[in-house]
């Protein structure tokens, strides 16, 4: 004889669950905005905005904005913008923009745009364009597009186009075409074409042609062919092809650096501006203008202190992410100062100008307006 195919019974308050549950075939679908709780080896499902807490071999499955918290053994399937708590050895998968906090030993699944926040000795497994924040014993497999952030002494292993960003004593295997970026105490093992940037005094082992990034007092031990960018003397390298950075510290090892032409000793810069080719501080660098920066320190701190220009349109764009447009600024090389501390690489700053700035597009090519 067949199995007869469950009956669906809508629920709104605990009660009514309750006697659903008594019912033999029936599963429950908790809606609207209530509360409840479920503990019994059962199935229900739950929408809307309900509030529904799980313990025991519970399963629940969950959509719309509905809030779940789970313990025990308990299973629960999320989707759409539901909220999870999971304690205990519970065990969640979630996908479209469902949300997870675990702690314990809960294992949990992401696909799609699902977001998890992981400690204890939580499992992870990420996948899709999910975020994952792991911390403490918590443990992380991530495939395609997953973003990992981990701290404390959690592990990541990181596959295909997988981003990881590790700290503290963190520890990553990284394969594939992952991307690392180690600070703190970070441990990595680079496989394949993985990238990685080592700084603090993370250690980085790297083999196949993996591409490491490092500097400070960071580790590197490398296989022959892994290509290795080194900044400053501080680390330590072995192995690998090394391309040892120099230090910039004129205007001129700048603008070599970067590409820009000098003629004259004048170099064209640039500036992402917004709508009305204001910056983001208030200078107005309007087409046909000359700006001079009113508090100029020489070249004393690394911010402020003058007017700042990057090497190209869309370099500029880093520092003025809601820019509409752009302009092209003639600066005498002996106007620049390049920061001592190098916070950041890709600009540089100056007394002003020293002819009409003009507007560009994002390419560097002259806009004329009518």
């Amino acid at each position: 004889m067949l199995n007869a195919v469950p009956e669906w019974v809508e629920v709104r308050t605990q009660e009514e669950l309750d006697a659903a549950l008594a019912r033999p075939n029936a599963i429950p679908v908790c809606l609207g905005e209530g509360r409840f709780a479920v503990s019994a080896p059962v199935v229900v499902r739950a929408g809307d905005a309900v509030h529904v807490s799980v313990s025991g071999e519970a399963t629940v499955e969950a959509w719309g904005k509905a809030t779940v918290e789970a313990t025990g053994s308990a299973t629960i399937g999320a989707w759409d913008s539901v909220s999870v708590a999971a304690a205990e050895s519970a065990r969640i998968e979630a996908w479209d923009h469902a949300r997870v906090k675990a702690t314990d030993s809960v294992s949990v699944r992401l696909w799609g745009w699902a977001e998890a926040e992981a400690s204890g000795s939580a499992r992870v497994e990420a996948d899709h364009w999910t975020v994952v924040q792991a911390r403490d014993d918590a443990f992380v497999e991530a495939w395609h597009a997953a973003t990992v952030t981990v701290s404390g002494d959690a592990v990541v292993r990181a596959w295909d186009e997988a981003t990881v960003i590790a700290r503290d004593d963190t520890r990553v295997d990284a394969w594939g075409e992952a991307t690392v970026d180690a600070r703190g105490s970070a441990t990595v093992r680079a496989w394949g074409t993985a990238i990685v940037t080592a700084l603090g005094s993370a250690t980085v082992t790297a083999f196949g042609s993996a591409i490491v990034s490092v500097r400070g007092a960071a580790t590197v031990i490398a296989s022959d062919h892994v290509a290795i960018r080194r900044q400053g003397d501080a680390s330590k390298v072995t192995g690998g092809v090394v391309t040892q950075v120099p230090t910039i510290t004129t205007a001129e090892d700048w603008c070599s650096h970067w590409g820009v032409a000098v003629e004259d000793g004048v170099v064209t810069l640039y500036k992402a501006v917004d709508g009305e080719f204001v910056s983001r501080y208030g200078m107005s660098y309007a087409p046909g203008s000359e700006p001079q920066a009113p508090d100029w320190d020489g070249g004393e701190a690394d911010c402020g202190g003058g007017l700042h220009f990057s090497p190209s349109p869309s370099i500029a764009l880093q520092f003025e992410p809601r820019a509409e447009r752009y302009v092209a600024c003639p600066v005498r090389l002996d106007d620049i100062s390049v920061a001592r501390r190098r916070h950041f690489e890709a600009k540089v700053k100056a007394r002003g100008v020293c002819g009409p700035v003009y507007e560009v597009d994002e390419w560097g090519e002259r806009v004329e307006r009518r």
